[in-house]
Parts: structure tokens; C-alpha cells; sequence
């Protein structure tokens, strides 16, 4: 019954998560489109070369709850967890390249610099609240 629990549990994050993404990144786009001055042309190409890499998002939010129901079960495997982070980590990465890929299709040299000041930034924050 517990089992049962956990993986109902799961999904119901995954839903969620996957609410909160789409949300999260129509925000981002806006503000993108501000921050960098974006085409309506550009928005369009980065919104479907983005859209193209949707599958690998959602691994990712399905690998970091399977990550958490590692973590919080009751004799928690550290084998398991650490594979787990591995197979997140190497996915990260590669959503990382091939995103930054996008970004140079479709960026001028100008918006790029301003997109990498803008991240910069943006996970120099993100590591301020994590602290």
C-alpha cells in the first residue's frame, strides 16, 4: 500500500511540475524578449527549437522525483541515489549544450553576451537563496 502511495505521490509532482515548467517558461520568454530585445521572429524560433527539447526536461523532473522517493524512502540506498544524481547531472549537462546551442542560433552576438550577463545573474541568485 505504500508503494502505491509513493507512486501515486510521484505523478501527482510530475503533473505539477510540468504546470508550474510551462508557466515558469512563458515567464522566461517574456522576460527574455524584454531583456534582450527579441524579434517576434526570434521568440517563434527559440519557442519551437525549446519545444524540440521538451523530452529531456521532462526526464529531467521525472529523474529528480525519482531522486526524492530515493532519498526519503525508509532504508534509503546510497548506490541507487548516487546513480541517480550521476544520470540527472549528465542530463543537466546536456540540456545545458544544447540549449546554449539554440541560443547561438538565434541570438545575435550582442544578445548572447546580454543573455550570459542575464544567467550569470539569474544563478547568482539562485545560489544566494539555496544558502
Amino acid at each position: 500500500m505504500k508503494s502505491v502511495k509513493r507512486i501515486l505521490f510521484a505523478a501527482l509532482v510530475l503533473v505539477l511540475a510540468a504546470g508550474v515548467a510551462v508557466y515558469a517558461g512563458e515567464e522566461k520568454m517574456a522576460k527574455l524578449k524584454a531583456e534582450l530585445n527579441l524579434t517576434d521572429a526570434q521568440v517563434a524560433q527559440l519557442e519551437q527549437k525549446f519545444a524540440d527539447l521538451k523530452p529531456v526536461s521532462e526526464k529531467a523532473y521525472a529523474l529528480k522525483s525519482e531522486l526524492k522517493a530515493l532519498e526519503s524512502a525508509e532504508s534509503p540506498d546510497q548506490k541507487a541515489i548516487d546513480a541517480k544524481k550521476a544520470e540527472l547531472t549528465t542530463l543537466k549537462k546536456e540540456w545545458k549544450a544544447k540549449s546554449d546551442a539554440i541560443y547561438r542560433s538565434v541570438l545575435t552576438r550582442e544578445q548572447y553576451t546580454k543573455l550570459q550577463a542575464w544567467q550569470a545573474e539569474q544563478e547568482k541568485q539562485y545560489a544566494a537563496k539555496k544558502n
